[in-house]
């Protein structure tokens, strides 16, 4: 089982679902803002981030310290605000704006092959909404 960390102001609104559909394949921890993620971040050790961009203490500067902490660390951006440049910049392991896509990338942190992710976890968040432009790395 891999440790995940949600650092999003909104998170309830998806934490469970996230929670039933990898059940048994990632504990999620979440806060609800960047100085309580960048503190928790460097007090426990987690394998993934699912990072919000847009929310009280800024999802820039929280990715910004995550790195100088682990360079490695694989950070999700979950926001239409997360686009190609900044993904690039701070080397993102993927970004959109979907729960399916997000779902996607922590599947693939878990190890998780398509046909498994299609079959345990992608009914979960099929005919979620989310933005148009979203994209997924």
């Amino acid at each position: 089982m891999i440790e995940m960390l949600i650092v999003d102001d909104d998170y309830m609104s998806y934490l469970q679902r996230f929670r039933t559909a990898f059940k048994g394949e990632v504990q999620f921890s979440a806060v609800d803002n960047g100085i309580k993620g960048a503190d928790l971040f460097q007090r426990k050790r987690f394998e993934g981030v699912i990072l919000d961009y847009d929310m009280p203490h800024d999802g820039y500067q929280t990715a910004l310290k995550m790195k100088a902490h682990s360079p490695n660390i694989p950070l999700i951006g979950f926001s239409v605000k997360w686009d190609e440049r900044l993904a690039l910049e701070l080397n993102l392991f993927a970004y959109s704006s979907k729960e399916e896509n997000i779902a996607k990338a922590v599947a693939q942190l878990c190890r998780m092959d398509d046909q498994t992710f299609s079959k345990k976890i992608k009914p979960y968040f099929s005919g979620r909404g989310g933005y148009e432009n979203g994209k997924s790395n």
